[in-house]
């Protein structure tokens, strides 16, 4: 009899059963062996809310709630925020180490030409109600994802599951930032700025922006404010829409350059 093993005694056959142990658990399909006859469906374990059973085994996860632990790849999660970025974790995550900057250099690349969305996308995106919840908005517009990259179906072509993996990593972040409600917000103020003027927004019933300031030629923000400004401008860019008035055409190239700075902080950040 191995040492790694747990005995069980029937009580009601009186039979022996040797169940192995592997990282300190029993898999309950060894249980089925237990039966009190041959038509019997075997012995099956009740474990409400999961309470006490592992469910998978992962290379990639390390957790124990009691003792406060969280390892990615063998890393603690505390060590990984605050030495790591987002694409650097996210390489982990994958590869199982962290990159050196070659790898990382090629990485971002990967991941920046993928970060822009259809416009299509963008449409579906205006198609939610103004006040629709982000989270709702992100998972339905996530979704629709396979509706415009058909290729994603390939699952057994390594190669088109690597792409699919880069659209995803670089496009969450920029969904994430066009579904920030306007709502949410009443100015993008930066350090350069120009005026942006009130309008009557008689399409929709959506809010419209009060006089503010936005600004679009200098992005040295601090680092702790880059998120905030990049949900303002994504949300600047992606939900206002800009009336026939005069002063339209400076106010959409405002908004281009909102765009492209928005996508420059999904890269970086």
């Amino acid at each position: 009899m191995s040492g790694n093993t747990l005995t069980i005694t029937d009580n009601r056959t009186g039979k022996r059963y040797d169940v192995p142990i592997e990282n300190g658990t029993i898999k309950a399909m060894d249980l089925r062996q237990i039966k009190t006859s041959d038509d019997d469906f075997g012995l099956m374990t009740y474990d409400p809310a999961f309470m006490n059973t592992a469910s998978c085994k992962s290379r990639i996860t390390f957790i124990d709630g009691d003792k406060g632990i969280l390892e990615y790849r063998g890393y603690p999660i505390d060590q990984l925020a605050e030495q790591s970025t987002y694409l650097e974790v996210a390489y982990l995550l994958l590869h199982g180490e962290l990159p050196n900057q070659t790898q990382l250099s090629e990485w971002i690349s990967n991941i920046t030409y993928h970060t822009f969305i259809n416009e299509n996308i963008k449409k579906v995106m205006d198609g939610f109600h103004y006040n629709a919840h982000p989270m709702g908005m992100f998972e339905a517009t996530l979704g629709a994802l396979s509706t415009f990259y058909p290729d994603a179906k390939e699952i057994f072509d390594a190669d088109s599951r690597w792409k699919q993996i880069y659209r995803l990593i670089a496009k969450v972040p920029t969904i994430a930032a066009f579904a920030f409600p306007v709502a949410m917000y009443e100015a993008a103020v930066l350090m350069a700025s120009m005026p942006v003027q009130q309008f009557e927004d008689t399409e929709s019933a959506r809010p419209v922006m009060p006089n503010s300031i936005a600004t679009y030629s200098s992005f040295s923000t601090p680092t702790t404010n880059r998120t905030a400004v990049r949900m303002r401008c994504a949300a600047l860019a992606a939900r206002t829409r800009i009336p026939s008035q005069p002063w339209g055409a400076p106010l959409r190239r405002f908004m281009a350059l909102c765009t492209v700075a928005r996508m420059r902080w999904c890269c970086a950040c």
